[in-house]
């Protein structure tokens, strides 16, 4: 991040919110292009800031602050951070600060701020909370045809993915058959990454932040990329109510079709995202080895 971008950024908070800023410090903003701060303001209050960096993911950043401003001024509820302020044409939009208590891990990095099933409980409370909120107009909607993607990544080369082929000659009849046995007949407000460090602990439940990738879907994504999240941070715990097996199948389809198809950006981000991208999906797979007892899909 360039102190000419941060210069600028300061600028154009400091007229958003009508007020001088003390001091505008960045905070890291995992693999998001956006600009995020944290802003200090007189009489010893605090802000945290998105702006559309200056360069070619501007228009990307900025559909997806729309989406984030749509919701936070829509709804109010114990999991939901306060929206201050939000301008389109400005290209940001300030939240409020939660401070740095409460924050769960990013993967199997950091400590857990209560034990880690005391945190999936709250995880499970508040994705329960979000499926039954009203959904504010104009959101995107999800991936459709979940229940047929193994037919598509079955098309795909899946060398890429490091999948054992004996694994997948086993297993691969099986995903199809799991995964075409979910179906959703009702969709519901998705907060869309739903997990690690984009969720802080408070008064029971977690607080869900960057809900710029917030769509109308399947009522199960938001729980179970939290579960995903928690094998890989070692926390092996199943959400309630919840017929396993044809959401891992669909889940870890959906996650290898978009590690082999997406259009990932040469530049350290980017393989980092793909990697990520990749170990989750293997994650999946493994959860759904587990279940019908067969090793890991690892090469």
């Amino acid at each position: 991040m360039s102190c000419d971008a941060d210069e600028q950024s300061r600028t154009v908070l400091a007229a958003l919110l009508g007020e001088p800023i003390l001091a505008c410090a960045p905070i890291s903003s995992g693999f998001t292009a956006a600009l995020v701060y944290r802003l200090s303001l007189a009489g010893g209050r605090s802000a945290v800031a998105k702006v559309a960096p200056w360069s070619a993911e501007r228009e990307q950043v900025l559909a997806g602050l729309r989406v984030e401003a749509r919701v936070l001024s829509c709804l109010a509820a114990p999991f939901v951070p306060q929206l201050l302020v939000a301008d389109d044409a400005m290209g940001a939009c300030v939240i409020e600060d939660l401070g740095t208590v409460g924050w769960l891990p990013h993967g199997s990095d950091g400590d857990w701020p209560v034990p880690a099933q005391a945190a999936a409980e709250s995880i499970w409370r508040t994705a329960e909370a979000i499926r039954a909120m009203p959904i504010p107009p104009g959101l995107p909607a999800g991936h459709a045809g979940l229940s047929t993607v193994w037919d598509r990544v079955g098309d795909l080369n899946l060398a890429p993915m490091g999948i054992d082929q004996a694994w997948w000659r086993q297993t691969g009849p099986l995903l199809t058959q799991a995964a075409a046995q979910h179906d959703f007949t009702v969709s519901v407000l998705v907060h869309g990454d739903f997990k690690g460090a984009n969720l802080c602990l408070r008064d029971g439940y977690v607080v869900a932040v960057d809900w710029s990738g917030a769509h109308v879907g399947d009522p199960s994504t938001d729980v179970l990329e939290a579960a995903i999240w928690l094998r890989m941070a070692g926390v092996r715990v199943l959400p309630p109510g919840l017929e396993m097996l044809p959401l891992l199948a669909v889940y870890g389809g959906l996650l290898v079709q978009e590690y082999l198809t997406l259009d990932w950006k040469p530049d350290v981000h980017g393989q980092r995202a793909r990697d990520l991208k990749r170990r989750t999906a293997i994650e999946a797979l493994s959860g759904f080895s587990e279940l019908i007892g067969v090793a890991s899909p690892s090469a």
